[in-house]
């Protein structure tokens, strides 16, 4: 079994099993963290993706495919991911190399509308192969497929400021009703709520409301992604790749959301790895 660990929390946030893969030689994070590569012999490497842990693309390094763009070696002991997360390149120690195109990996993807609807619906799949089918759907249908998520997804709106400054005060009111409606609702709220929540860590106003804020917190990190969240982290995964113009504003659009909400999250952090 390969235990995945956040080394910031000091928790285990992911578990794969690795019977039946062979010999693991080497493992590789790409650099958005999405994925999981795994070298093995004799077997090859298998993706996994981050967010169901589940494996999306498995293939052997030393066969012949589209997504095969240099030589391969026949034992692997290194590996490493290109910047834009789209090559993978795999190292033996005899000196050979093989290089893959991580986003051309499986079976032609139609890009018709029927197909491009469907992919909308299945990139909230808690299979990762379902959802990477979906998300190489709609790269593979660029501007069309940025077009689509466009029409599909919004930036995430704000929560009210002073909304969230009630709440937080409720947490400690002296009436149970009061602070359970708080904690209710700031649970609903999420991640909407947690850099509010993070700030009013700093500095706590009481023990009680220190708790019960860091009980929330808690649970916004600990949180196992629902399908809407599997959907928004594909779709940012695949406009990335697709990489157009188009795709670039609709990135800058969705990273003007709220604070906290993944989407935003998501399409900030992307948009901070072009910078580098």
């Amino acid at each position: 079994m390969l235990s995945i660990w956040d080394t910031g929390y000091r928790r285990r946030v992911g578990t794969f099993p690795i019977s039946g893969v062979g010999k693991v030689t080497a493992a590789s994070f790409s650099p958005d963290g999405r994925s999981l590569a795994i070298a093995s012999y004799p077997l090859g490497v298998v993706i996994v993706e981050a967010a169901t842990w589940q494996v999306r693309a498995r293939f052997p390094a030393f066969t012949r495919d589209p997504s095969l763009l240099w030589s391969a070696p026949r034992d692997w002991d290194a590996l490493t991911w290109s910047p834009d997360c789209r090559l993978l390149a795999i190292a033996g120690p005899d000196g050979g190399l093989s290089v893959w195109d991580v986003t051309k990996l499986g079976e032609p993807v139609a890009t018709d509308g029927p197909a491009l609807e469907k992919a909308w619906v299945t990139l909230a799949s808690n299979d990762a192969r379902i959802g990477f089918v979906a998300l190489r759907t709609i790269l593979t249908s660029e501007d069309t497929g940025v077009a689509l998520l466009k029409s599909k997804l919004a930036a995430v709106p704000a929560v009210d400021a002073k909304r969230l400054a009630a709440l937080l005060t409720d947490l400690t009111s002296e009436d149970f009703p009061t602070r359970e409606a708080a904690m209710t609702e700031l649970k609903k709220l999420g991640r909407l709520a947690a850099p509010v929540m993070r700030v009013y860590m700093k500095a706590p106003k009481s023990p009680e409301g220190a708790q019960r804020v860091g009980e929330l917190l808690r649970l916004v990190d600990g949180a196992i992604l629902g399908p809407d969240d599997r959907r928004v982290v594909r779709t940012v995964e695949a406009v990335v790749w697709i990489g157009t113009p188009e795709a670039e504003k609709l990135l800058k659009v969705w990273a003007g959301g709220a604070d906290g909400a993944l989407l935003t999250t998501k399409a900030r952090a992307a948009l901070e790895r072009r910078k580098k």
